[in-house]
C-alpha cells in the first residue's frame, strides 16, 4: 500500500482500524545518497498523516524501524512531533526488539 495515497486505496478509503503497522518503511533512495534522509523523512511524516485518518479512537499506529545509523537519522519522533498538532497522535512507547 502507497502511504502517500491510502485514503484513495478502495479497499482502506472509508475504513477504520484499532491497529495500523508499517514495518520497516524505506522510499527506495539508496542510503548512501544525500536526499535518502530527507525523503524518508518526509515518508515518515506522511505515515502519521495518513494513517492518522484511519485509526479508531484509541487505534494504534506502530512503525517499525532498524537499530542502525542510517534509520536513526531519520530521527522518527522529531518527524512525528512536527505533525503531531495536525494528527492527533501522541506517542505512547518506543520499544527495542
Amino acid at each position: 500500500v502507497n502511504v502517500k495515497t491510502l485514503s484513495a486505496h478502495s479497499a482502506i478509503e472509508h475504513r477504520e482500524f484499532a491497529r495500523i503497522i508499517f514495518n520497516f518503511p524505506h522510499t527506495g533512495v539508496a542510503n548512501f545518497k544525500k536526499e535518502s534522509v530527507e525523503s524518508n523523512q518526509e515518508l515518515l511524516r506522511e505515515i502519521f498523516r495518513n494513517a492518522a485518518k484511519h485509526l479508531e479512537e484509541g487505534g494504534q499506529l506502530r512503525i517499525t524501524m532498524r537499530a542502525d545509523p542510517v534509520y536513526h537519522a531519520w530521527r522518527i519522533m522529531d518527524q512525528a512531533e512536527a505533525v503531531f498538532g495536525e494528527t492527533g497522535l501522541a506517542p505512547v512507547a518506543r520499544e527495542r526488539f
